[in-house]
């Protein structure tokens, strides 16, 4: 694992869940959103960690995916909900 800056939009690892960063306060506490279901939760600096190799995310690609609005994130997971579903049978 690499070093990272907890600053906003920085990708990063907690709890073996890659997450974007919303805001950091001053208490150690960071607001992260999860990449793949759109949950978004707070965590302790601590906690998190550098995705290897920044999960090979560009520029861009990580500015995307952090600015995604909420109903980009419901979409998100109704089309995963449907793949999951199909995968079944």
């Amino acid at each position: 694992m690499g070093r990272f800056q907890v600053v906003p939009n920085a990708v990063a690892v907690a709890s073996d869940r890659l997450v974007a960063i919303i805001h950091a306060e001053t208490n150690g506490s960071v607001t992260v959103r999860d990449l793949v279901n759109g949950r978004i939760h707070t965590v302790s600096a601590a906690e998190l960690t550098a995705p290897p190799h920044v999960a090979r995310l560009n520029t861009s690609s990580a500015a995307i995916i952090s600015a995604a609005t909420d109903s980009q994130w419901g979409l998100a997971q109704q089309r995963k909900d449907a793949i999951a579903a199909a995968e079944r049978f």
